[in-house]
């Protein structure tokens, strides 16, 4: 099997630790084929991104260029190794980012994009004190209809390749909404996934959960049918690892969930196209897809 890891945060995200080199080195270590880097790039709070020690505002393009040479010369270092190194961020999608995050991302050399809705309402989904805070104060069908809105709005703002760790409100969504987080998706997400399948982009299986004793990915086995069901092909599998020692984890697990889907297929973003690698093991000769906008599209399945 291709073993990939395509969420990757390096020393230079400020809540992460652990150069290009050590992320690579480890990578060898545990037998990955590929690995792809995404530094957060947060325009909303602006935190600083440190660049060969240095901490620079993250709106600050000078710190892409220099990650990217960065990620790539190490990449040429691990090549005859066998590990194939790939260049990406993870962006932040909130209403108003679009020209800012456009102009921030023009021209650079990078693989990939991931676009992920971390803020609702100011407040971050992903921090335990600002989510709980929200959820308390915020009804379930408010909180996700707030959230798939803001997901159909990023895959329409032709910014990312990908959406990341969809369903993230579950992380501290659930011991506050309890079992009706995990459905309801139904009700609301269908508009969301169709956006997806419709602009050609991929979806991320996100195995976080797995190392903080969860026992489901984002998403959830029942929204990845559903991603599946609505026309989504392209999906990337990522341990979004913010220390060396979390790099693969889980990623067994996204691939038992991929395939539990249906999905045969995983895929890698180069140059910002992406590639497919059958799940039984890397595809011969396998290129990108060059039109992705033109993958069925399929309605969705009403649950």
């Amino acid at each position: 099997m291709y073993r990939i890891d395509c969420h990757v945060h390096p020393e230079h995200s400020p809540d992460a630790e652990g150069t290009v080199r050590d992320y690579c080195a480890r990578a060898v270590a545990i037998g990955l084929n590929a690995l792809c880097f995404t530094t957060h790039v947060d325009l909303c709070e602006a935190p600083t991104i440190v660049v060969a020690g240095e901490r620079i505002p993250a709106g600050d393009r000078r710190w892409l260029r220099a990650y990217c040479e960065e990620v790539r010369a190490v990449g040429r270092e691990f090549a005859p190794r066998g590990l194939r190194v790939l260049c990406g961020v993870e962006a932040d999608y909130f209403p108003g980012c679009e020209d800012p995050l456009r102009e921030f991302l023009a021209d650079a050399a990078l693989d990939y994009v991931m676009g992920s809705v971390h803020y609702l309402d100011d407040h971050v989904l992903t921090r335990r004190s600002s989510a709980t805070a929200y959820f308390a104060a915020t009804e379930l069908d408010d909180m996700a209809g707030r959230y798939y809105g803001a997901v159909a709005a990023a895959a329409g703002s032709g910014l990312f390749d990908a959406i990341g760790h969809l369903d993230i409100y579950r992380r501290f969504g659930d011991p506050l909404y309890g079992q009706a987080a995990a459905t309801v998706h139904r009700r609301l997400a269908g508009p969301a996934l169709r956006a997806i399948a419709r602009a050609g982009l991929g979806i991320e299986v996100n195995t976080s959960t797995i190392r903080r004793g969860g026992r489901e990915v984002h998403p959830g086995a029942d929204l990845l049918r559903l991603c599946r069901s609505s026309g989504i092909r392209i999906v990337t599998v990522g341990s979004d690892a913010h220390t060396v020692a979390d790099l693969g984890s889980g990623l067994d697990e996204g691939y038992a969930a991929l395939m539990a889907a249906g999905y045969d297929e995983v895929y890698t973003f180069e140059g910002r196209r992406p590639v497919p690698h059958a799940l039984g093991g890397r595809r011969p000769g396998a290129e990108p897809l060059r039109v992705a906008a033109e993958l069925p599209i399929q309605e969705e399945v009403k649950a």
